[in-house]
């Protein structure tokens, strides 16, 4: 398989799991909570783009805490010791 065919199948992927995620919130929380939990760095970049890309943008996710919106790691991580 050639680079060009993976990014097409990564692409249909991406797009099915920010449908998923925009369709539930729930799944969305659940989604980040997981990869928080067991995912590494790359993942939970990974994550987080998808999350954005579901609210429609970085733009549109940063309406409702623009503090989180500049500093989001830190934020994530300290709402999931929380709870």
């Amino acid at each position: 398989m050639t680079r060009k065919n993976i990014r097409a199948v990564s692409r249909g992927h991406d797009e099915t799991t920010v449908g998923s995620l925009r369709k539930d919130p729930k799944f969305a929380v659940e989604y980040l909570n997981a990869v928080l939990q067991d995912g590494d760095e790359q993942e939970l970049m990974v994550a987080m783009r998808r999350i954005a890309d579901a609210m429609g943008g970085v733009p549109n996710a940063c309406k409702q805490d623009q503090a989180e919106c500049y500093d989001p790691l830190p934020h994530a991580v300290e709402k999931k010791r929380q709870s």
